[in-house]
Parts: structure tokens; C-alpha cells; sequence
């Protein structure tokens, strides 16, 4: 586990909704059970995050110049 874990529940929610929405066009059951997937994976990694955090005591994670300022998650 490392800083990268920080972009998770940041970027996950925006790429399952748009998975989410090819998947609810063939199936609507299918769609709302991946939905529910979805979320506890975002659970269980938010608190892999905050056992990360209580252990090591704060993580960052950082891509420099990125459009120019730099994309910087601290923890």
C-alpha cells in the first residue's frame, strides 16, 4: 500500500459511473449490483486509507507538472 491508494476514492466513483451507465443499458439488476460492488470496494479501500494513515502517520502521493501545477494528494 502506498500513496497511490489516495487517487481511489477520488478516481474509482467517476469510472464506475461511467461503467455503470454502459452496464444499466443491457441490464438494470446487473448495473445495481455492480453499483453495490462498487461501493464497498470504495469502503474497504477508504479503510485500508485510514489504517495506512493511523500506522504510518500521513501519506502523500504526488505527479508533478500535470497541466503545469502538479496533481498533489496529502494525507
Amino acid at each position: 500500500m502506498n500513496g497511490a491508494m489516495l487517487l481511489v476514492p477520488v478516481f474509482l466513483p467517476i469510472a464506475g459511473g461511467y461503467i455503470s451507465y454502459g452496464i444499466g443499458r443491457k441490464n438494470k439488476k446487473v448495473r445495481d449490483n455492480f453499483a453495490m460492488l462498487l461501493a464497498l470496494v470504495e469502503l474497504a479501500v477508504s479503510i485500508a486509507i485510514f489504517i495506512m494513515y493511523e500506522l504510518k502517520g500521513g501519506t502523500s502521493f504526488q505527479i508533478p507538472m500535470l497541466a503545469g501545477l502538479g496533481l498533489n494528494f496529502n494525507l
